[in-house]
């Protein structure tokens, strides 16, 4: 069912031909965001085009028969006060509920520990300590450099709106380092390093290439607890396309935008593949900086810049369906951390995993379906596993210019074996898991065509300290051009829809931060 305010392009010429302040292009969370934002609260008529006929970006539910699986939402922080969640409220016109996580909400596994984590600092406090015995002042020193790094965050964030401006130098003093490095400086034994260093799953790039401040914010993004969209991750976008539609705003899917018409230095507009054109004061970019400065509005010095800093990590994604509840698999919503190196080990290379000489060197597992309460309404007597380990789009390269679903059968065979791998390591954490009933599984292939980003990174640009020192803001050198989403600030459900947040204040010339803070 296509959802309220979703217009398909073969029904779309009226809705096209209308006048338009703003278009954006790509229908992800930052794009969405700034949409609803510019919509509801400068009333600009607002379009925005997507290229596939699914909304959310990588935030979007895919079904296939009586299963649902989550993209990308596993888990999202902020969200029971504070701006993240008065901007998300906006957005989505107070229409998502949230349901807490367990506490408890991770769960790492590596040689030597099982441990589950999360809470506040307390509790992380405690929960590190159990296994880093004796470590006590180097465990206050690394959360004393997370709440440090963590509170200078906004000013940096709010700092990308002056192109330009002076940058946050208490919020660089971690940036610029590597999460790894500061970790180091504190004291952190190897095993505490991997405590507090697990979760770059999250962001794309592990802590040896990660900034500090990558780990630093996440850390603290959950420290008043986890929650899960009820309904499921898919929420989000639709009910961010029902306020810009009641906004008096449209979505259209299947409509690619080949260009971005620039006239005198100025954006005046997109032209779509099809040959349509959209004229417009505004044009703003959710397909990522990269894609921006390299086929949207080219720009080499900016796309020079951009590829300086390169992607983030790649995935191979295993989607598992099971014909028993959650509690007959043993699933309580706790997201699985397993990393087959032991502390201090060096990092495994992923080719080692895609060439089939050992399994993945990290595997993450979502069971969100034991988080959403409505889960079991909607898919009585099944579960769902959402599986990722990093893997490079290299090594899909002889696939690379076969279109979806025209590859030969030994991209399938290799999917399937390495699928098989992933799968096996995570049973033997979760031994009540029982047959399989259904299995979908995504390269980096897979994520370049769904969201156009080259290397098939699902985090934008790599959160390493270049990214933040030099990363862009949503400011651009075309004038009426903006971009968005999360490569403006950090990825994630959250990162991305800050990066919306400020693409709608650098638009609209307002503090939306204090406008929505006082609502």
């Amino acid at each position: 069912m296509i959802p309220f305010g979703v217009t398909p392009r073969v029904r779309a010429d009226a809705l096209l031909a209308r006048d338009w302040d703003v278009v954006v292009v790509g229908a992800g969370i930052g794009g969405l965001m700034c949409a609803a934002l510019l919509a509801t609260r400068a009333k600009m008529r607002v379009l925005v085009l997507e290229r596939h006929y699914e909304i959310g970006g990588l935030t979007q539910t895919f079904r296939r028969r009586r299963y649902a699986w989550e993209v990308g939402v596993h888990y999202v922080g902020d969200v029971g006060a504070g701006m993240p969640a008065r901007m998300l409220d906006v957005a989505c016109g107070g229409r998502v509920s949230w349901a807490r996580m367990p506490v408890a909400h991770d769960r790492l596994i590596a040689p030597g520990i099982d441990l589950r984590m999360g809470g506040d600092r307390a509790a992380l406090r405690g929960q590190w300590l159990s296994v880093a015995r004796g470590e006590e002042r180097a465990v206050d020193r690394v959360l004393d450099a997370v709440y440090e790094c963590a509170r200078a965050a906004p000013r940096q964030m709010v700092s990308r709106l002056r192109p330009g401006g002076p940058a946050h130098a208490p919020f660089l003093a971690y940036s610029d380092r590597t999460a790894a490095e500061v970790l180091a400086d504190a004291g952190a034994s190897p095993t505490l390093a991997m405590l507090a260093g697990y979760t770059w799953t999250d962001y794309g790039s592990p802590p040896e290439e990660a900034s500090f401040a990558a780990l630093a914010v996440i850390t603290a993004h959950y420290l008043d607890g986890a929650f899960y969209p009820v309904g499921g991750g898919g929420v989000l976008a639709r009910t961010m396309t029902e306020t810009i539609a009641r906004a008096g705003g449209a979505v259209v899917v299947r409509a690619e935008v080949e260009r971005a018409n620039v006239k005198d230095g100025r954006a005046v507009g997109v032209t779509l593949t099809d040959g349509t054109k959209i004229d417009a004061d505004v044009v703003v970019s959710d397909v990522g900086a990269r894609g921006t400065f390299d086929w949207l509005a080219p720009d080499a010095d900016a796309s020079a810049r951009m590829h300086a800093i390169g992607p983030s990590a790649s995935h191979l994604g295993v989607y598992v369906g099971l014909a028993r509840s959650p509690s007959e698999c043993g699933l309580d919503g706790a997201n699985l951390f397993i990393t087959q190196d032991a502390p201090g080990q060096p990092r495994r290379d992923w080719q080692h995993f895609a060439r089939g000489d050992e399994p993945p060197a990290d595997l993450f597992v979502s069971t969100v379906c034991a988080s959403d309460p409505t889960f079991a309404t909607r898919f009585p007597g099944r579960s769902v596993l959402s599986m990722a380990s990093r893997i490079g789009i290299s090594a899909f390269d002889r696939w690379r210019q076969k279109p979806q679903a025209h590859r030969d059968p030994s991209y399938g065979a290799l999917k399937e074996r390495l699928a098989a791998s992933m799968i096996d390591v995570a049973r033997r954490h979760l031994p009540q898991l029982g047959e399989i009933d259904a299995l979908e599984v995504s390269t980096p292939l897979s994520t370049r065509h769904f969201t156009n980003h080259a290397s098939g990174e699902i985090y934008g640009l790599a959160p390493t300290p270049k990214r933040f020192r030099e990363g862009p803001g949503p400011h651009t050198s075309t004038r009426g051009l903006f971009l968005t989403g999360q490569d403006i600030w950090t990825g994630g459900i959250v990162g991305s829809a800050f990066g919306g947040l400020l693409s709608a204040c650098a638009i609209t010339k307002r503090d939306l931060f204090a406008e929505l803070a006082l609502r």
